[in-house]
Parts: C-alpha cells; structure tokens; sequence
C-alpha cells in the first residue's frame, strides 16, 4: 500500500492526523491550513473554495487522492482532480446518486427502511415548521431552517435535483423527525458495509455559540439497542449495495421510538469518525485505505468503557485569534498522544462571526461525563481568550 496520499476538503485536520498513526504521509490542501495541521503534515490554504483545489493540486504528487467535507457536493470537481491520479473514494456518478435525497429515500423505502418524506416541490409542504427547507449543497447543518415560506432563491427554480439544480444551489424539503440526532459511521466494500459506531450530534448547541441546525460535536459510541443496532447495520449494507459505495462513509440519522430515521448520507471521512478513532484507538483513514485499495472490511472495533467526544467552537462575533489563546491550546496538548484542543488558529488570523475558532476534544466512560468536560475545556479557552463575545456559554 502507498505510504503517502492527499487530503483536500474544507478542513482535513482530522483526517490528517488518523493518516499520520496509520504510518501515511499525507499532503493537504484546505480551507485553514491550521497550526496543528502544518505541524505534521505539508499544506496549502484554499482560499477561493471549492475551485481554488484545482490550482492548489497543480504541483501536488500524484499520490492516492481522499477528499473529506463538503466535496461530495461538487462531484464534477472530484472527477477533474482525480484524471491524473488514484480516487480513494466515491468517484463523481457515485456522488451524484447518494447525495440525491429522492434517491435515497426510494432505495432505503425500496428495502424496507424508515425514511422522512421528502420533496423537492414548496407549494405542497406545510408551512407550519413540520418540515424542514434545506439545501441541496448541504454541509454541517448550515443553511437549514424550519420551512415557514420563501428561500433565499425561489424553490420554484429547483425542477430537478441533478447536478444542473445542485451547480446553481437549490433546495429540497424533509419531514421533520423528532428524537435524537446521531450519526452511523461505517466503511464499506463489494456491496457490503460495516458499522464501526454510532455517535450522538451535538446540534446548534448555545454553549458552542452554533447556529441552530449546525453542528457543533459528537459523543460515542453511543450503546444500541438489539433493534436499532439491527437498523443501523441494514441501512448501512442498503446504502453500500444500491449506491456501490466504498471506503468510509457516514448516515446522519434521528432515532426515536419508533426506529432509525436516515435523514442524510455523507460519502465520505465524516466528522463523527475522530471520536469514534479515538474510543477505539484505530486509524479510520487506515481502514478506508485498505477498503478502497483492495476492498478489504476490518472486524468490529473494541471500545470497551472507553468514549470520547469533541466540541467546535464558534465565534459568536468577528474576532481575532490571540497568542494566549494559541499557548494555551498547545500547552492544554503537551504530552498527550491524542490532541486535547484542535484546529488551532494561527495567531492574528481573522475569525468571522459564525466562524470555527477550534475543537476541543475528551475521554471519559459516560456520556454526561465526556458531555461535561466539553463545556469546561470551552469555559476555559473563553477564559483564556479574554475576549468578550468570542464564545457564548
């Protein structure tokens, strides 16, 4: 297997440094180009986003290719960085059928599994907060509301939702499902997937400073019942076969009583998969490589009492990043083989408003434990950062 591969995506931090225990070297290109992430790896800022990545890759080795969030959404782009290089992932037809809502409702329904409605038609959809208006190019919640009328641009211009609807940016509407927000991670090959976890998703949480609908962290792995661990695992060989998936890949999901609500598919290294690597002391970046390269499917993780979790903060206003606040992150990470603060700003770099500022990550046994650690370590960094309004608590 190639010792070394590129990463590109909006923020390829984690992903980098699951590549870096695997044994890879990775080269990266994305939207920060963090203190964290140079530190180990070569990378490359790209500020004109999803386009700058063409010329970002114009001297890049031609080294196996993994994008990371939100390429998915740009399947025709995929396809062009990756004519004079190996895809480990989902290659642009692929994407352009898992990222259709309607495609995956009618496969999931087609095997028996729960779905929300969906549609792509407002006159229809109650405007009463049942349903939710979100768009096509979606990424981290941002951009979805209750539908209660008009979007930014008029749905009446979104007739389809292929990639014509997708280029332009349209939206789609869902049924609102109550419950718990989760998150499957699974990686799959040959028609088949395995379920490496499940985590709970912290959403528009108030002490992240998230917008409603973004999120903001995950806790896992969660422990499942008999019946949703069942669905969770039929969702994930349905997704796998129907769409030819391969290598990791996420399901965003609401469980209630009645079941496992799959409410969207992330194709790709999720933002889930780091708390789930960190519980089970695995590579998933190495796992997704095997999966790709020669379709091999690990064993079941072991987590045994061991659970993990991560928060993003948000800025609450336009700020500016501190060397306190640098300091501090790297000292809060001296000697700790897994990171305790991430995606650290370089100092006097600029964060607008609504903007990620870092991650903050944890170890416990319980959920409400890891939960609690999360909200101090933010407490601290808004202590450290002296700065009124960098965060909310």
């Amino acid at each position: 297997m190639a010792d070394s591969m590129i990463l590109i995506g909006a923020s390829v931090r984690a992903a980098a440094q699951s590549a870096v225990r695997a044994g890879f070297t990775p080269w990266c290109a994305d939207g920060f180009a963090d203190r964290d992430l140079q530190a180990i790896a070569e990378s490359r800022r790209v500020r004109h986003y999803p386009a700058g990545f063409v010329a970002a890759l114009a001297d890049a080795p031609a080294d196996p290719l993994i994008y990371t969030g939100a390429l998915e959404n740009y399947p025709r782009l995929v396809d062009a960085l990756t004519l004079k290089r190996p895809l480990w992932g989902n290659n642009g037809e692929i994407l352009g059928d898992v990222r259709s809502p309607v495609r995956v409702a009618e496969a999931l329904l087609r095997n028996g599994l729960r779905t929300p409605q969906v549609s792509l038609v407002p006159a229809t959809i109650p405007r009463d907060g049942s349903w939710l208006c979100k768009p096509l190019r979606s990424a981290g919640g941002r951009r979805i509301r209750a539908w209660s009328g008009p979007v930014e641009q008029p749905a009446s211009r979104v007739k389809s939702e292929g990639r014509r609807a997708r280029r332009r940016g349209g939206y789609y509407f869902q049924e609102r499902v109550d419950g718990i927000s989760c998150a499957g991670l699974y990686v799959a090959a040959g028609g088949s997937a395995v379920l490496l976890g499940v985590t709970r998703q912290l959403v528009g949480t108030s002490w992240t400073s998230a917008s409603p609908f973004s999120y903001a962290g995950s806790l896992g792995p969660l422990s499942l019942t008999p019946d949703q661990d069942a669905a969770f695992r039929q969702i994930g060989d349905c997704l796998a076969a129907e769409f030819r998936l391969t290598g990791l890949f996420g399901v965003d999901a609401m469980v209630n009583d009645e079941g496992v609500w799959p409410v969207e598919v992330n194709p790709r290294y999720p933002a889930s998969a780091e708390v789930l690597e960190r519980a089970g002391r695995y590579s998933a970046v190495r796992l997704h490589a095997e999966a790709c390269r020669s379709g091999g499917l690990p064993p079941l993780p072991e987590y045994g009492r061991r659970m993990a979790g991560k928060a993003i903060a948000f800025a609450a206003a336009e700020v500016e990043a501190t060397e306190a606040l640098v300091d501090w992150a790297e000292g809060e990470n001296q000697g700790r083989p897994w990171p305790a603060v991430a995606d650290l700003p370089h100092p006097g770099s600029r964060i607008p408003q609504g903007g990620p500022v870092l991650t903050v990550l944890c170890e416990g046994t319980e959920l409400p434990e890891a939960e609690a650690q999360l909200r101090r370590q933010i407490a601290a960094a808004i202590d450290v950062a002296g700065v009124s309004g960098v965060f909310s608590r």
